[in-house]
């Protein structure tokens, strides 16, 4: 009897007990189940097989049919419902352990471009300049406001109020890091944008590496190489979450460092370690880990243009077709130097001699002239204002702002002001927007900024003075604004007075306050109306009269002949804007001095429209 019999007897005459001491939460399985289980296990790593969908009937059996679906072949591996999750695109195979470049324009390429080629070094600097010349700041976020009204009631105008007084030290310490963002290197800045741009209009890939005090708080932020980072994907073609490995550094044809990307959680914020970065790319694309770049997407027109110009450099130097030529019947004997005799006697006798050129020559029999007609079509600059138009375009750059001015258009300081506001809205407006975003996350992330607050780069406005004001007034008076949120908008405190938060309408000689209680003339009110609720605000005076002094009394004649004489005024000045309107459309504005503003106006910009009918029909109105 072998060892296996004599087991095989001891286990049916005898109680064996199966697995006597469980651990505490185990549960038993059977055979069959365990079988299953493993069955299960060995589906969902299965590549090559997956669960299909329902087909659409009828698909493989109609005539002339579509025929039905090839049933999908996994190649990730199987959810519980035994399909895969997509990738995200086609990338290549061991995509992770290639660390040749791989890009079909090399960074290197780029950046040689970027220096070589001057009309992108231009359009490079332009947008530097602009984006150093706009001014930043770490203001309250557009939810900040509903976030505390939301928690603690009030108006929009206090809320934000109470935001800036609960924020103002955090607001101190982010702006006193930004400063100066990289303390190792000595970068303020506009050194440090100036970096962050360079990379980010070259190669759209910035790097940037949080680095870490001894006691693990952030000194500052680094810009590395954005050519040296390579972006690793997981099986689906994705960024590897944290904290797994995301990105490596190639130096000298080999993986030499390798970080994890940063945590988007705001639970995480401030919580960070020595193996994150941040790699940003602005240009994203389904196709590729890496972004697409305004020199990447100019450099085909950029290589026209540099052709361009070593043609132009080769006709002066190198160029062998003259202007004019001669044919003749005659073969000088096949002597060239015959030949280069006669040449000679024709370009010595008219060479410098401009009047002489000017005059008619008669020609010996059989020589006839032949001019190069195409010769000046070449040096024509249509090819170059499309060429320099469009890599300018790339960048949202205007041609005069390089250098190179239009030769058409109207001219005159409207239109100068309408390209610059173009070339803003299309340039300077979207970076400076997508990069005041990147900031704030990397506030979020590194510095524990509170999500109410954000980094904004401050786009200017094309606006003077005067008009802005003439605008402000007019919302103002027009029930657009209170007087606090107007005040506000300009950093002013608020005024403690329940009248200005309440919007106003003025109409001509009457004013209007649309009060909780309803709309009051504030003309035949006698005291002031009052706020009711957490909004209330005191009713007494900010400044009282501390002298007892009484005001003047007016009599009811006095009132009365007061009024009369400015609206006698008013009318004679009207009248003379119908008489002055009357000569057609004017090229100035009629100045008022006694008319409301706002009926002023809109008199003047129907007359400087053309408009005439309808200021004629306004001004007639307002005098009956």
């Amino acid at each position: 009897m072998g060892l296996r019999d004599r087991i095989a007897r001891v286990i049916a005459t005898s109680d064996v007990e199966k697995s006597p001491r469980l651990p505490a939460g185990s549960v038993a399985m059977t055979e069959s189940e365990m079988r299953n289980q493993a069955e299960a296990l060995t589906m969902r790593q299965t590549y090559g097989n997956s669960v299909a969908l329902p087909r659409a009937p009828f698909s493989a059996t109609v005539p002339f049919g579509p025929g039905l679906p090839i049933t999908p072949g996994a190649i990730n591996p199987l959810q519980d419902n035994g399909r895969p999750q997509p990738r995200r695109y086609e990338y290549q195979v061991a995509q992770n352990i290639n660390v040749t470049e791989t890009r079909l324009v090399p960074f290197k390429t780029l950046r040689a471009a970027a220096d070589s080629i001057d009309i992108l070094r231009r359009c490079i600097e332009v947008t530097k300049n602009k984006l150093n010349g706009l001014d930043w700041d770490i203001v309250l976020g557009n939810d900040a406001s509903e976030k505390i009204v939301a928690e603690s009631g009030g108006d929009h105008v206090r809320a934000m109020a109470r935001a800036r007084e609960k924020y103002t030290e955090e607001i101190t310490r982010v702006r006193e890091f930004w400063e100066s963002p990289d303390k190792a290197n000595g970068l303020i800045w506009n050194d440090w944008l100036n970096i962050a741009l360079e990379d980010i209009l070259v190669i759209d890939a910035w790097a940037v590496y949080p680095q870490p005090t001894v006691g693990g708080d952030l000194y500052g932020f680094q810009i590395l190489d954005g050519s040296t980072i390579k972006p690793l994907i997981d099986d689906r073609g994705m960024r590897p979450m944290p904290p797994n490995a995301a990105f490596q550094q190639i130096l000298y044809g080999f993986p030499r460092s390798e970080f994890s990307a940063t945590d988007e959680d705001p639970k995480a914020d401030g919580e960070f370690t020595s193996d994150q970065l941040a790699y940003m790319v602005r240009n994203r694309r389904s196709i590729s880990v890496y972004g697409y770049s305004p020199v990447e997407r100019a450099l085909p027109l950029a290589d026209i243009y540099l052709r361009r110009q070593q043609w132009l450099r080769a006709e002066y130097t190198d160029g062998v077709l003259p202007e004019l030529m001669f044919t003749t019947d005659e073969d000088w004997g096949n002597n060239p130097d015959l030949l280069r005799a006669y040449e000679n006697i024709l370009n010595d006798d008219l060479a410098g001699q401009t009047e002489q050129r000017k005059r008619a020559r008669l020609l010996p029999k059989g020589l006839t002239p032949v001019v190069n007609d195409g010769y000046g079509e070449k040096f024509k600059d249509t090819l170059d204002d499309y060429l320099i138009t469009s890599i300018c375009g790339h960048f949202g750059v205007q041609p005069a702002e390089i250098g190179f001015a239009p030769k058409g258009g109207l001219g005159g300081k409207g239109f100068e002001e309408g390209r610059a506001e173009t070339a803003e809205a299309i340039g300077v407006a979207p970076l400076a927007s997508w990069i005041s975003k990147m900031v704030s996350n990397l506030c979020y992330t590194y510095l524990a900024m509170p999500r109410e607050l954000e980094f904004r780069l401050m786009t200017s406005k094309r606006m003077d003075n005067e008009s802005a004001a003439r605008k402000a007034d007019i919302e103002i008076k027009g029930a657009g604004k209170t007087i606090n949120e107007r005040r506000s908008e300009l950093g002013l405190p608020l005024l403690d007075t329940p009248q200005a938060d309440m919007p106003m309408l003025v109409t001509g000689s009457d004013i209007f306050l649309f009060s909780p209680q309803g709309i009051i003339n504030a003309k035949e009110v006698t005291s002031a109306p009052t706020l009711e609720g957490p909004n209330a605000t005191p009713t007494t005076p900010t400044t009282p009269n501390t002298s007892n002094e009484q005001p003047e009394e007016i009599s009811p004649e006095e009132a009365s002949e007061v009024e009369e004489e400015v609206d006698a005024e008013t009318r004679a000045e009207v009248k003379s804007f119908m008489k002055w309107v009357a000569k057609g459309k004017r090229a100035r504005l009629f100045e008022f001095k006694s008319l409301d503003p706002i009926v002023g106006e809109a008199l003047n910009r129907c007359a400087f429209d053309g408009d005439l009918d309808t200021a004629k029909a306004l001004a007639k109105a307002y005098l009956t």
